[in-house]
């Protein structure tokens, strides 16, 4: 008798596990396909810093005036341009 006792709360027991893990859900976080379309293709950065060097102070002034020069024909602003 006391046997048959054990074995029932063994299968009870055992069966109440298999359920538990059954049961379990797993959840995942839902991201619509039109968040990706709102990201940009190209990176936007806040700040781009330049630092040219050179020995020869007229060739360092060229460079200067050559990356100005650039920075004005894609709208870039500029805000300190010093050597």
């Amino acid at each position: 008798m006391a046997l048959t006792l054990v074995r029932k709360a063994a299968k009870c027991f055992h069966h109440s596990q298999y359920t538990k893990v059954l049961s379990t859900r797993f959840y995942s976080l839902y991201e619509p396909d039109y968040l990706e379309l709102l990201k940009p293709k190209i990176p936007i950065y806040t700040d781009l810093h330049v630092q040219i060097k050179s020995f020869a102070f007229p060739v360092l002034e060229s460079y200067q005036a050559y990356i100005n020069t650039i920075a004005e024909h894609m709208d870039i602003d500029v805000e300190d341009s010093s050597s």
